[in-house]
């Protein structure tokens, strides 16, 4: 493969909201490690080997579902010449559709082999965890009802960035399902929900023209807008989530003072839209509430530790 389809292959893979994913296996795997200090056993290599692991089974699903994304909305004819997203490589014809379609289905079975390996380590859980999330990644916008087209794309978000990343990743530390860890997803998953609602509101027009029913088509458009501000606020309340695990009397000062200034920046990082029309502000929010989960997620980390 020459650099060029290199090249428009990773523009494919979206790299720029990664952290989106990454994020949640970050606080999970954080998590995970704390709880086995907590029960008076050391951490060793198998647990940086298993964090690891947990970052490139997200990297290839997510982008695996960004492929067949650009795959099937080209064939749904949801990439017109009015696109004011990211190229779409295979309807602007950066790259031929055969191309897109093996490397997505390489990457979906790049991650059941390594799901399938951590079987002789978490047992059949894994398999079935990885079999899960490799199917819905393929059908958020493939197969014959794409989730991504009745209006379930926040949803989906919201599930598979929150609750089960966070609490896939602390399980893979731990071998047990910690409910707590699964609330705390609950945070990076309405990040997550909020860049798709995002997303889904820059493509509004597009979608409408294409019978594609996502949740910004099928609500009022000052609706549409709020609804990104709505999830980001949901994140924010669970930068409490650490006193539901700890006994103190009262929340200290300082992590008011945190609190504060995550609602300060989160407004100004969110407020484009709720005011902006123009499709190329929209892709930079897109990027920023990614970079801003990222530093939510260390932040909970310290609150959690602290």
């Amino acid at each position: 493969m020459n650099k060029a389809r290199l090249r428009y292959l990773i523009l494919a893979m979206r790299p720029a909201t990664l952290m989106v994913g990454l994020s949640p296996v970050f606080l999970g795997s954080f998590l995970g490690m704390r709880s086995v200090l907590d029960r008076g056993n050391e951490l060793n290599a198998s647990h940086a080997f298993l964090v690891t692991l947990a970052v490139l089974l997200v990297i290839l699903m997510q982008s695996a579902a960004n492929l067949v994304n650009d795959v099937k909305d080209h064939e749904k004819g949801a990439d017109g010449d009015d696109r004011v997203g990211p190229t779409r490589v295979v309807s602007s014809g950066l790259l031929a559709k055969d191309t897109v379609v093996f490397t997505y289905r390489l990457f979906f079975a790049l991650a059941l082999m390594i799901s399938v390996g951590l079987a002789f380590y978490g047992g059949v859980q894994t398999i079935v965890l990885g079999l899960v999330c490799c199917v819905f990644a393929f059908l958020y916008t493939g197969g014959p009802f794409p989730l991504a087209y009745i209006g379930l794309g926040e949803l989906v978000a919201f599930i598979f960035f929150g609750p089960i990343a966070v609490g896939g990743s602390a399980f893979l530390q731990t071998l047990t399902w910690d409910p707590f860890a699964i609330i705390v997803g609950f945070a990076p998953g309405f990040l997550a929900a909020a860049v798709m609602g995002v997303n889904n509101y820059r493509d509004r027009q597009s979608d409408l023209a294409v019978g594609k029913k996502t949740l910004a088509t099928r609500l009022r458009p000052d609706l549409a807008m709020a609804m990104p501000w709505g999830f980001v606020l949901a994140a924010l309340a669970f930068l409490f989530a650490p006193y539901l695990n700890a006994h103190v009397p009262a929340i200290p000062y300082n992590v008011l003072a945190v609190f504060v200034v995550l609602y300060v920046v989160s407004f100004f990082l969110i407020k484009r839209p709720l005011f902006a029309r123009q499709g190329e502000e929209l892709n930079v929010v897109l990027k920023r509430i990614a970079l801003f989960e990222l530093v939510y997620t260390f932040t909970l980390v310290g609150l959690i530790a602290a």
